[in-house]
């Protein structure tokens, strides 16, 4: 005999956008596009007033994909079709066990299909995937570049810094407005980038 329990705690859709952190309408909002993704309009687990219960793992998957479709800049359907579509493979091919020697033609057909199947969805994952990846390469790119206008400032105040001298009253005042007009079209730029 196991200690593992036959049953799972259900969250009602109040307690469930509560984890979220949204409101009950937008976790309805949520879950409409994952039953469509998923093409399941009872993938969530439903009471007899039809109303969704969801698991802890259901608000997991719910919470990657909030975040994904804030992260990575993905409309909510292709924000789900990302979270979904692993798990959706996973599910939906059926288990085919097939005889080598005994295989009639409308077996091999079917075979043939299914492997098809199989191949557009995981194609449909990859397009996805290499979407988000660009996506965040783009970004860490536009970061480097913020990243090193700060550093420009820094280097030629350094620079500017031993070659004046500081025992003369004019070297300093020379140092301070060139420093002002430094810092002036640094954040000029950055605020146009």
């Amino acid at each position: 005999m196991s200690d593992k329990h036959d049953f799972e705690e259900m969250l009602e859709p109040a307690q469930a956008a509560a984890q979220l952190k949204i409101s009950v309408a937008t976790l309805r909002k949520y879950s409409l596009i994952v039953e469509d993704v998923t093409g399941n309009g009872e993938y969530f687990v439903r009471t007899k007033q039809k109303t969704r219960l969801y698991s802890a793992q259901n608000v997991a998957d719910l919470h990657d994909f909030k975040q994904l479709s804030k992260d990575a800049s993905l409309t909510l359907k292709e924000a789900a079709r990302q979270i979904y579509a692993v798990e959706d493979a996973q599910q939906s091919a059926p288990e085919v066990v097939v005889d080598p020697d005994n295989l009639n033609q409308g077996q091999v057909v079917e075979l043939l299909q299914l492997l098809q199947s199989t191949i557009a969805q995981q194609n449909e994952a990859i397009k996805n995937l290499q979407q988000q990846v660009a996506t965040v390469q783009k970004q860490n790119k536009q970061l480097l570049n913020m990243q090193q206008a700060l550093d420009v400032p820094k280097k030629t105040t350094k620079s500017v810094q031993t070659e004046l001298k500081f025992d003369q009253p004019d070297g300093l005042m020379i140092f301070q407005i060139w420093n002002q007009r430094m810092w002036s079209a640094c954040l000029s730029r950055l605020s146009r980038s």
